[in-house]
């Protein structure tokens, strides 16, 4: 077909439908894109942003790994999970700008409250606490996660030197 033999309404219909398939197929790969990043998990978000974050994860996260899944609140958070994809994402794609005061009234709510303050209050907890943080570091568990880190810190291949060719060569007397 020739575009000078069709006619404006044809030219128009012709547009709308190339302009259709180009959404479709656009809105198609934004929603493949979109559920790839979401099935990543929090720690494979972190692994990507935090600098060093593979090698953290290697020294921490088969531990890590392991305690949560013999954690008592993995099925709880499970169960927590599945609520808020089943009854707070459609509540919060249909209300957004209700979602964002609620979080707003939630966080300020929390910063006037300080429930941070309320742990060392008590006098038996302000004195257990550094004792406890003492022996949480010097555990066996913190000590290994130091080590391996550490090994891999020192056996990471040093960066190459690169040479400096502006600079005059240096004679030897």
């Amino acid at each position: 077909m020739n575009n000078a033999t069709l006619s404006a309404v044809e030219k128009l219909t012709i547009s709308r439908e190339r302009l259709r398939a180009a959404l479709a197929t656009s809105s198609t790969s934004d929603a493949s894109r979109r559920s790839d990043a979401a099935s990543l998990g929090l720690f494979d978000a972190l692994k990507t942003i935090l600098p060093g974050g593979n090698m953290l994860w290697d020294a921490v996260g088969p531990s890590l790994r392991h305690w949560w899944e013999q954690h008592p609140l993995h099925t709880s958070s499970e169960l927590a999970g599945d609520v808020i994809q089943a009854w707070v994402r459609p509540m919060v794609q249909r209300h957004p700008v209700a979602a964002v005061a609620t979080a707003l009234a939630l966080g300020a709510t929390l910063v006037w409250a300080r429930p941070w303050r309320w742990t060392f209050r008590h006098p038996v907890l302000s004195a257990l606490g550094p004792s406890l943080l003492t022996r949480g570091l010097a555990s066996e568990l913190v000590q290994t996660w130091l080590a391996t880190a550490l090994s891999k810190m020192t056996h990471a291949p040093a960066p190459p030197q690169a040479s400096h060719t502006d600079a005059p060569p240096v004679r030897s007397d």
